[in-house]
């Protein structure tokens, strides 16, 4: 009987340390999901797409609205950044990080303002362009009369987000898949003109 309940109770002490590993590992991901991206590269002479999906069509005229936005910060390059939402689904945020004057004028915006520790991704992305953000420090989003469908935009000192959450059929395995799920949202304007 004695051995019986030996068993058990180390059966039990297995199952708490399994669960603690389990419950740990759910933690550690959600953690590196936040702050290190599946996938980075550089564009130059870019457009961003407003992407059609099922549900939504995309409008020419909401896709100029984008390119003229984008256009009026005359941003050359962008640093484009893939990060994993959930370690289960293959749910991506993505982020394009561009350069813009410090003189900006967004008086004709509705904006909202949030602080950097309320969301670790923006603050990893920031912190990968060379921003140098602070925890504490505060980013505006610009909302109105902006309507991109899926794209919010952030604005931090002299540099520009766009992102947008957005799943896949399967989860991104490899870089040839990463940049093919990453050409759906940025095209490269010399590949239009060929």
């Amino acid at each position: 009987m004695t051995s019986f309940l030996k068993i058990l109770k180390w059966f039990g002490v297995f199952l708490v340390v399994f669960f603690t590993l389990g419950i740990g590992m759910i933690f550690y991901q959600d953690y590196e999901n936040k702050r290190v991206p599946i996938y980075q590269s550089t564009v130059t002479d870019f457009r961003l797409l407003i992407p059609k999906t099922e549900y939504t069509e995309t409008h020419p005229e909401q896709q100029q609205e984008l390119q003229k936005f984008v256009d009026s910060f005359k941003i050359r390059t962008l640093q484009c950044y893939i990060f994993q939402a959930h370690s289960q689904r293959p749910n991506y945020f993505i982020y394009f990080i561009g350069r813009i004057s410090p003189n900006e004028d967004f008086s004709k915006y509705s904006k909202k303002q949030y602080s950097l520790k309320e969301n670790i991704r923006n603050f990893s992305a920031l912190k990968l362009c060379g921003a140098e953000p602070e925890e504490n420090d505060d980013y505006i989003e610009l909302t109105e009369p902006i309507n991109f469908n899926y794209y919010s935009v952030y604005i931090y000192k002299n540099v520009i987000i766009f992102s947008l959450l957005t799943n896949n059929q399967t989860f991104l395995s490899n870089d040839v898949q990463k940049q093919a799920f990453l050409s759906k949202f940025l095209i490269n304007r010399n590949f239009l003109k060929k």
